[in-house]
């Protein structure tokens, strides 16, 4: 193998995409989440568990980082005699 494709390789390894993390908290249970959206979107701003979403854009909360978005990434509680809390900020 010739130095030029282990370069490339190592290059393509260390460029893979990372979505930002957020921490919530699940009955009394701290867990790590990922703020993901569609590439080519707009994206959030996240800083902490802070979470800025520009006018037109999306995200969803994710079990796991990944390059691409796929069906089985997505956080899915379980609502039963559950509740939610957020605030937000209108200003």
């Amino acid at each position: 193998m010739s130095i030029y494709k282990i370069i490339l390789f190592l290059l393509t390894i260390s460029s893979t995409y990372s979505y930002p993390s957020i921490t919530i908290t699940e009955f009394g249970q701290q867990k790590t989440k990922y703020v993901v959206w569609k590439k080519g979107g707009v994206s959030p701003t996240v800083n902490g568990n802070d979470i800025h979403l520009p006018h037109g854009g999306r995200f969803y909360i994710a079990d796991k980082d990944g390059e691409d978005l796929s069906p089985d990434m997505f956080y899915s509680p379980n609502w039963l005699n559950s509740n939610i809390r957020y605030d937000i900020d209108l200003s």
